[in-house]
């Protein structure tokens, strides 16, 4: 480079608060002086602001309104309602052994987990005690 030429290149990433399907803008401004001995180029990347905190080209919007960038979504953290089918983020998304529901659609006892399973014991094993007593109040008679 020859002495007295100036160069000077700036990348600049900017968030947008942008409620619409606004996806990713790029702008690149070059400027060089008359003599041509110094020039400037920004490079501007506008992005949604994504839930997420990616600084990535939107993805996807959970049924909330949260949004995800792509990355996100080609990662696998988007999910459907098996009963309604609204897109669910990680925002909103709770793992279950019965299946996948949005807070609307869930069944408030989940009843392949846990508490499901001790809850159905329970039940079991006071269905089997009534059986018991009713076996012993037809023998005694």
């Amino acid at each position: 480079m020859m002495p007295g030429l100036k160069d000077r290149k700036i990348k600049v990433a900017e968030l947008v608060q942008d409620d619409g399907p606004f996806v990713f803008q790029e702008e690149i401004v070059r400027e060089t002086s008359d003599d041509e001995s110094s020039s400037t180029e920004i490079e501007v990347h506008r992005y949604p602001v994504n839930w997420c905190g990616h600084y990535r080209p939107f993805g996807f919007t959970c049924y909330c309104g949260n949004k995800f960038c792509r990355s996100c979504l080609e990662a696998g953290r988007v999910w459907y309602c098996e009963k309604c089918g609204r897109t669910i983020g990680p925002c909103h998304f709770e793992k279950r052994n019965d299946g996948v529901f949005c807070h609307d659609c869930r069944p408030t006892i989940d009843w392949n987990g846990t508490l499901g399973g001790l809850i159905k014991a329970v039940l079991w094993l006071a269905g089997l005690v009534l059986l018991i007593l009713l076996l012993a109040l037809v023998a005694g008679k």
